[in-house]
């Protein structure tokens, strides 16, 4: 899947800096998510570093944990994102979550 997203930086038709945009940026203001999408303090330090020689994903990090290197998963867990709605049934079952606000993401148009 990653030589896929590599073919338009690879033929000229964006640079990397807007492949990691589109990537990562734009998905994020899309959900609502402000601290991912972005690396600053108080962002979830979710990051992917690439091998421009594979074109391939080297090392994959999640809320500052190593998640998959090489191509092999290590991370263990993860969190559910839900509305409001969804949280107490979540919260009943143990289940890791964040509720997220559609409100505010770009997808939101009920009643608009």
């Amino acid at each position: 899947m990653a030589a896929r997203h590599s073919q338009p930086v690879r033929f000229g038709a964006m640079t990397l800096a807007q492949l990691a945009e589109k990537a990562s940026v734009v998905p994020a203001r899309m959900l609502a998510l402000a601290s991912k999408g972005h690396l600053a303090p108080g962002a979830d330090a979710d990051l992917i570093v690439v091998d421009p020689e594979r074109r391939q994903p080297a090392l994959t990090v999640a809320a500052g944990q190593v998640i998959c290197m090489d191509g092999t998963v290590i991370g263990r867990g993860s969190t559910v994102l839900t509305t409001a709605a969804g949280a107490a049934g979540l919260k009943e079952r143990g289940i890791a979550h964040r509720v997220v606000d559609l409100s505010r993401s770009l997808l939101y148009t009920k009643g608009r």
